[in-house]
């Protein structure tokens, strides 16, 4: 029983930040300083999972599925700890008695504590909506502003925005999309209030495990 609801809590949709001022990215590189005082620019060759890339902005938010957002973690921590000299903090078998590791790891995953626990393939799709969700309330905030201040927005009366799933009819109809898209590709749909006809927008860009002790009854201070 114990290890169902471990399981269940580890399915759980959480968000993921990047607290830190750096990017944390597979592909693009950030600045470090070696041990002979030199700056370099590496990446972050564990910012992937099943060998996609993945990359987050520095302060930038994501949902997904409570593992996956203790992998990205992980690594998160272990970079921040290397540059504070905490190297023998790194990785610990049990996170939850080191403080060093957990005061960077409650930074880096936010927890709902209502949030409801679900199968592995329903939390990913709902982390998935999630993120549509907050992108679409980004792009409206964004064209809010811009029209506050007197400019008009890159595409303008977004007011409607919606998933929509590509089609070959889409690509038919939508001449050198193909090149961008494909069919069952994931995009949004934006919907001129002027006009009332939809147009189609870029697509959302978005199995190892992290087995780790002590880590689903730990409640993370939201606040950091």
């Amino acid at each position: 029983m114990q290890q169902q609801v471990v399981a269940e809590d580890r399915n759980k949709v959480v968000l993921f930040r990047n607290f830190t001022d750096q990017v944390f990215s597979s592909v693009k590189p950030h600045e470090v300083t070696g041990g002979n005082g030199r700056k370099m620019m590496v990446v972050d060759e564990n910012c992937k999972w099943a060998n996609e890339d993945y990359t987050f902005e520095p302060g930038t938010f994501r949902y997904m599925p409570k593992w996956k957002a203790i992998h990205f973690a992980k690594h998160l921590v272990n970079r921040e700890l290397l540059r504070l000299g905490h190297e023998n903090d790194t990785s610990p078998k049990r996170p939850s008695d080191n403080p060093f590791y957990m005061e960077l790891f409650n930074k880096a995953v936010i927890e709902d504590p209502n949030a409801i626990a679900m199968t592995e393939s329903k939390s990913e799709e709902e982390a998935m909506n999630l993120n549509k969700d907050m992108e679409i309330a980004a792009l409206r905030a964004e064209n809010e502003r811009l029209r506050a201040s007197g400019v008009k927005p890159p595409v303008d009366a977004m007011e409607e925005m919606v998933p929509h799933t590509i089609t070959e009819e889409d690509i038919k109809a939508n001449p050198g999309i193909e090149n961008d898209v494909k069919p069952g590709d994931e995009v949004l749909l934006s919907k001129p209030a002027e006009e009332g006809s939809s147009e189609l927008k870029t697509p959302i860009e978005d199995d190892e495990d992290e087995e780790f002790e002590g880590l689903s009854d730990v409640k993370p201070d939201v606040k950091a």
